[in-house]
């Protein structure tokens, strides 16, 4: 049995998205192996340090310090040294055989600290921040992106002249030291092959990648009730995460213009982006057919897969893998996808659900109508999906794959 430290910025029931409920289903599934299991992470809302039990593993939450006139600053700079003080009160206290980092802002300066003390250590790759300036992966035009060199004029496309000049500078100070710190990191896991490439783009060797998605658990929701506001006879569409641009919602607004009045979108979650939407709906006379739920606990995110008919994720950048999606799968629902990313390798197209061109409006819309005047197709590819999801990515799978990564590490 081996001691194992999890670092991140924050751990679920904090952060913004999917990737906390990720990082601590990692830690679990590590946990349920019988390794002995720390995370620690950070909370904004607290000023002392706060140990609590997670099933099998404990969690240590430290304050989130940040400087209150440089809000952009201390997010880029501030966490990183944070989270380095952490590491290194945690490896004081713990002693850890490995440490596992769960994302980019972990181990931008704790890799040194591990390389320095000769503590193996692994990294997860979640996202195109590892490689990408702009932090999505594809250029402004919407083109894939991996070796970009278009990143000042993109940078500048999406931040303006001032603030893209800015962050390009940062970027170009930031990247060659992360290509020095990636040679420290004994191995990436990562969560989708489309990320490999980014990865090689900035130096890292083949033999250092693992490919090992996010686990999925199943939740124990009840089935009865409906979701206020959407009758029980509609056909769902269902999105859960943040409202923003990239997530390329627009896409379903634009689509239901096209599809018939029983067709409905949820969007569970919240974001500044929400407002566009509306707007847009309103335009399109699909106001009354777009619901949004707001913000909801993950762990009641299972009565709204229930309820949904098909799980949708048309994102613009490159999304590693869609939490939403592999849930939905576990639910037996098919989903439709956009073409970025690690998701189409999760549908694979026709089989789990389809994978469609994000600015393809009409192609969008001609699946959706498939599955909905075709449902014994739709049956067949939810329940193709939870067979993959349930086998492949259950805790007790994806458990063991860690530790087989751990232990090429620690040999």
């Amino acid at each position: 049995m081996s001691r194992i430290l999890f670092i991140s910025r924050y751990a679920y029931p904090d952060g913004p998205g999917g990737g906390q409920v990720s990082g601590r289903l990692l830690a679990l599934a590590v946990a349920g192996q019988g390794h002995s299991v720390r995370f620690a992470c950070m909370r904004e809302s607290i000023t002392q340090p706060q140990s609590e039990v997670d099933g099998p593993m404990t969690v240590i939450r430290y304050p989130y310090r940040r400087w209150r006139h440089f809000r952009r600053f201390s997010n880029l700079y501030l966490t990183f040294r944070e989270l380095e003080r952490i590491l290194v009160k945690e490896i004081q206290s713990f002693k850890p055989d490995l440490v596992h980092f769960l994302n980019f802002d972990s181990f931008i300066f704790g890799a040194q600290h591990c390389k320095h003390l000769g503590i193996p250590c692994v990294a997860t790759v979640n996202g195109p921040a590892f490689f990408c300036a702009t932090l999505d992966g594809v250029h402004n035009d919407g083109s894939p992106c991996t070796a970009c060199t278009r990143k000042f004029r993109d940078c500048v496309a999406l931040w303006g002249p001032v603030r893209g000049l800015a962050y390009y500078a940062y970027a170009s100070l930031l990247f060659p030291h992360l290509r020095r710190i990636y040679t420290m990191i004994d191995r990436f896991q990562v969560v989708s092959t489309p990320l490999m490439a980014g990865l090689r783009s900035m130096g890292v060797l083949d033999h250092k990648m693992v490919l090992i998605q996010n686990p999925v658990a199943l939740m124990n929701t009840p089935m009865k009730g409906v979701i206020e506001g959407v009758p029980a006879n509609n056909f769902i569409l269902l999105y859960a995460g943040r409202v923003c641009a990239d997530k390329n919602l627009q896409q379903v607004v634009r689509a239901l213009a096209l599809l018939p009045e029983q067709v409905m979108f949820v969007v569970v979650g919240t974001g500044d982006y929400q407002s566009r939407l509306l707007q847009l709906a309103r335009e399109l006379g699909v106001e009354q057919r777009v619901r949004f739920v707001g913000q909801v606990d993950h762990q009641f995110i299972g009565r709204y897969i229930r309820h949904a008919d098909v799980i949708v994720a048309p994102s613009l950048f490159l999304e590693p893998f869609s939490r939403l999606v592999i849930e939905g799968m576990s639910y037996g629902k098919p989903s439709i996808v956009s073409d970025r990313g690690g998701n189409p390798e999760a549908v694979l197209d026709g089989r789990r659900g389809f994978v469609v061109n994000p600015f393809d409006v009409k192609g969008f819309a001609s699946r959706v109508t498939y599955l909905l005047h075709n449902p014994t197709a739709a049956k067949r590819m939810g329940a193709a999906a939870r067979v993959w999801a349930t086998t492949e990515l259950s805790s007790k799978v994806i458990g063991k794959k860690l530790c087989s990564m751990y232990a090429e590490v620690l040999r």
